[in-house]
């Protein structure tokens, strides 16, 4: 329980810093980057599987010809729907406005999330 709790406020801290440092990245408040955390966890658990199998199967064969590096994009492309799927769960508090804001965002939250699975 305790490291779901810390994920989550990990999650709203880093879109909370995304929004000061990327212009197209919008959170009103912390209210509203602890209710995106959570409406990104919540379709990482139930979307993520699904979206990670079908973008491993697609890529299988780029795959092969690049060693294995085009699975290296796999996790940013999901990252990218859920976040998508974040700012459409959180109304005006969360707001993605464009596709680049939204690449950057997932580069960043991708990393995060790296990170707090390596330390955890």
């Amino acid at each position: 329980m305790i490291p779901l709790l810390i994920k989550w406020v990990v999650y709203a801290a880093v879109f909370v810093a995304a929004a000061s440092a990327i212009p197209s990245v919008k959170v009103k408040k912390f209210g509203g980057a602890m209710a995106a955390a959570a409406a990104f966890g919540v379709a990482n658990l139930l979307l993520a599987w699904v979206l990670s199998l079908v973008f491993r199967t697609l890529l299988f064969l780029p795959a092969i010809l690049t060693f294995g590096l085009a699975w290296l994009v796999v996790p940013f492309i999901v990252n990218m729907i859920l976040l998508k799927v974040a700012d459409g769960l959180t109304g005006d508090a969360f707001d993605v406005e464009d596709f680049g804001g939204l690449a950057t965002l997932s580069v960043v939250v991708t990393l995060a999330g790296a990170l707090m699975n390596w330390l955890m």
